[in-house]
This record gives structure tokens, C-alpha cells and sequence, in this order.
């Protein structure tokens, strides 16, 4: 068998390909825009006997050591809809260039690169797929998964936030170094990152501010500068907030270093026994 090689398919040959670990989860709206490009027809090429391809000439990507799918699983997805809805019959076919690669290391490095090189990637699937062999991306989402100010709200429930975990644990902002897989941290900054994620919960509650936003992030990193100058059992003890920060909202970094540096105000005139 030749090393990379080009098919073309029909539905009953593509229905042993597999997922391969490292690939991002299939997303329903992708399918269904490839499925409306095959209902359409937009996309079909003729061939010989009868035969035509319904998604053009751009090939999905399989490993034939592996059977898994490396890159165009959404396609597949929806060229098996458009045949079991009826859409298309028998004669229908989809391009497969079958790419052979060592399983490993080697194919899942591939699979992020091919991927990311056809559509953008969020940050869940970078973190999911290096999180199956890499044990600091593991870790990450075990943080993220208990502890609150990681998880933001959205339609579909509560999602897990990995830079502000990252922020929380390294008191840095990772995204660039959590996309290339090059994010890690010390044993001793993930220790002491329970306590810090327990002192920003702490401020928030103090500033009457919800334990959860956009800015958690910018507020990790900042406080991971502060808490250098001030103690959490400080602004705990304060009895007096003041105005311009009590509910305060917060954007960026910039907004949390003023809310500190009032809070240190504060701190500062009640050890002399003066009144804010």
C-alpha cells in the first residue's frame, strides 16, 4: 500500500473511519452548513458512471493506520446525514486523502496542525486534546472544574474559563502558551493557587462584586502583584470600602490595580487611626 494516497468514497467505505482522541468534538452547526452545501448541490462535481462528489475537491483527511479521522470530521458527519436523510443515494462520493502517520505523538501533533490550518480552534479544543497526554493541561481542567471563578455562564450552562485558571495558578496571562501546547506550572504555584482562587473569592464578596466575570483574568494577575503589599486579612477586616470601588466595574487589568491601590489607602489610614 502506498504511504499517502487519494480515494474516493462512498457512504458504506467511510462508515469504519473513527475519531481520532486528539480531535476537537463534532459541532452541530458545521454539519449542518456542510449538509446544506450537499442538499444544495453547490458542491457536486460529476464523475464517471454515474458516480459525483458532493463536497468538491478539498479531501477529508484519514490515517490509514489508525482509521481515524485526522481533519474534515464534520464533513463526514454530514455526507452520512445527507445519505440516511435521503438526500443523496448510493452513487454520491466524498474525497479521501489517506495520510499515513505514526499513532502517537506524531498524529496528534498533525491533527492540531491540519485543524488549525482550516478553522479556528477555541480554546476548549486546545486545552481538551492536550490535556489527554500532557499532565499540566490535565491539571488545568481538574482546576477548573472545582473551583467557581473558572466557570462563566452561558446559554448552554456553565463552561470552564482555562486562562483564568491559568492566571490563577501562574499569576501570568497564558493564552498564547496554552494554544501551543507550551503552558506549564510548578508544583508549588499549583499548591498555592487553591488559596489565591479562595482570597479573590474573598475580595469579590468584599466589594460586593459577583464571583464570576469577565475580568477574573486581569484580577488574578494583578493580585498576584498585590498580595505582595496587602493582606487578604486586611481587606477582610475593612469595615469602610470606598465608594469609587464598592461594585466597581471592572474591564481590564488597569481597573484592578486602582481598585488596590484604594483598598491599600484604606488599609493605610486605619493602621494610623485615621478614617478613610
Amino acid at each position: 500500500m502506498k504511504k499517502n494516497f487519494f480515494k474516493i468514497l462512498s457512504y458504506k467505505e467511510v462508515l469504519s473511519f473513527g475519531k481520532a482522541q486528539r480531535n476537537r468534538k463534532v459541532n452541530d452547526n458545521h454539519i449542518n452548513d456542510f449538509y446544506n452545501v450537499i442538499k444544495s448541490g453547490k458542491s457536486r462535481i460529476e464523475l464517471e458512471n454515474g458516480t459525483y462528489l458532493v463536497l468538491g475537491i478539498i479531501p477529508v483527511v484519514v490515517n490509514p493506520r489508525t482509521g481515524y479521522i485526522m481533519d474534515g470530521q464534520n464533513r463526514v458527519a454530514a455526507f452520512k446525514k445527507a445519505y440516511e436523510k435521503g438526500d443523496i443515494d448510493s452513487n454520491a462520493r466524498i474525497l479521501v486523502g489517506f495520510w499515513e502517520v505514526e499513532p502517537g505523538a506524531a498524529e496528534n501533533t498533525l491533527i492540531i496542525d491540519l485543524n488549525t490550518k482550516t478553522k479556528n480552534w477555541s480554546m476548549d479544543d486546545y486545552i481538551n486534546s492536550y490535556a489527554q497526554d500532557i499532565p499540566c493541561y490535565a491539571r488545568l481542567v481538574e482546576f477548573c472544574q472545582t473551583h467557581s471563578l473558572c466557570h462563566v455562564a452561558t446559554n448552554k450552562g456553565e463552561r470552564n474559563k482555562p486562562r483564568y485558571a491559568a492566571a490563577i495558578i501562574t499569576g501570568k496571562g497564558c493564552q498564547t502558551a496554552l494554544k501551543a501546547g507550551t503552558f506549564n506550572f510548578t508544583d508549588e504555584q499549583f499548591k498555592a493557587a487553591d488559596t489565591i482562587h479562595k482570597e479573590l473569592v474573598e475580595i469579590r464578596k468584599k466589594l460586593n462584586m459577583p464571583l464570576t466575570g469577565d475580568e477574573i483574568e486581569y484580577m488574578a494577575t494583578e493580585w498576584h502583584v498585590q498580595r505582595n503589599f496587602i493582606s487578604i486579612a486586611d481587606i477582610k477586616s475593612l469595615t469602610y470600602i470606598p465608594t469609587d470601588v464598592r461594585e466597581k466595574k471592572v474591564y481590564n487589568r488597569k481597573d484592578w490595580a486602582f481598585v488596590f491601590s484604594r483598598l491599600k489607602d484604606v488599609v493605610a489610614k486605619k493602621s494610623l487611626g485615621k478614617t478613610a
